[in-house]
């Protein structure tokens, strides 16, 4: 029954055989979003050898390829104690639930020493993909493309060279009057830029997002952009707006959210 629910099953309530589930239903509303689909086709291009190629809720076209011996075999493999941290937070009587701990969970279980590994992705060579996803059939298609621009630049533990990215991103593209937002919107080559840092994995990578724009002005949109950052490279960074910029990151930081231990 937990299978026919997190996984798939195939339902005959309403006349005909139809592919069900929780997480199968859930999977394909996530992937009527572009968003779902630009970050997917994403990771598969810069971790085309590791986990992170691969979406962890499922792709909604492979999930009724899951078997019932393949979901056991993952979970009695993956979802143990020996391959879980544990956080505690607050004032909490360590003793007693550090017992309790044990007595109602981790001693129903055997100690698994395999040690599951997060494999380092080896520098990928740049690829060129397209895909297609769905609008309403009353749209029309002008300005619907989205350009995505993305790489790996670092690993979790350089915490300044990360820290530095995210400082960039906000500079080139946080409002619109940043410098690179501002030159693609001046020209109306697109709707919005985002600047994005994925830094909550193994290993950091941004993604710039030019969104609502016509397919056949890439090659303008990827002129302008190597002409916004080369005259930063050449003329220097404005050191008041990066300032700003260092503040508003700053006070984000500040806002840490609940439990504030973790």
């Amino acid at each position: 029954n937990i299978f026919y629910q997190e996984g798939w099953h195939i339902d005959t309530t309403e006349g005909k055989p139809a592919f069900k589930g929780v997480v199968f239903n859930e999977m394909k509303g996530a992937y009527a979003s572009v968003d779902t689909q630009i970050e997917d086709e994403l990771q598969k291009a810069l971790f085309p050898d590791s986990i992170y190629g691969f979406i962890s809720g499922g792709d909604p076209a492979e999930i009724p390829d899951l078997t019932y011996e393949n979901f056991l075999r993952a979970h009695s493999e993956f979802y143990s104690p020996s391959n879980c941290r544990i956080w505690l937070d607050g004032d909490v009587p360590l003793d007693r639930i550090l017992g309790i701990i044990d007595d109602e969970y981790l001693s129903t279980f055997e100690r698994d020493s395999r040690v599951h590994e997060i494999a380092m992705q080896e520098p990928v060579t740049a690829i060129d993909t397209t895909r297609f996803y769905q609008i309403g059939k009353d749209e029309d298609e002008a300005k619907k493309s989205h350009l995505v621009l993305g790489k790996v630049f670092s690993d979790w533990s350089d915490r300044k060279r990360n820290t530095a990215y995210t400082l960039m991103s906000i500079y080139l593209a946080g409002d619109n009057e940043s410098p690179l937002k501002r030159a693609i919107l001046e020209k109306g080559l697109a709707q919005d830029v985002e600047f994005t840092i994925m830094d909550g994995i193994a290993q950091p990578f941004y993604a710039i997002v030019f969104r609502n724009m016509e397919s056949s002005d890439k090659d303008e949109i990827l002129k302008v952009c190597r002409g916004t950052l080369q005259k930063i490279l050449k003329d220097g960074v404005d050191k008041e707006s990066l300032t700003g910029c260092i503040n508003r990151f700053d006070f984000s930081l500040r806002e840490t959210g609940e439990p504030q231990g973790l």
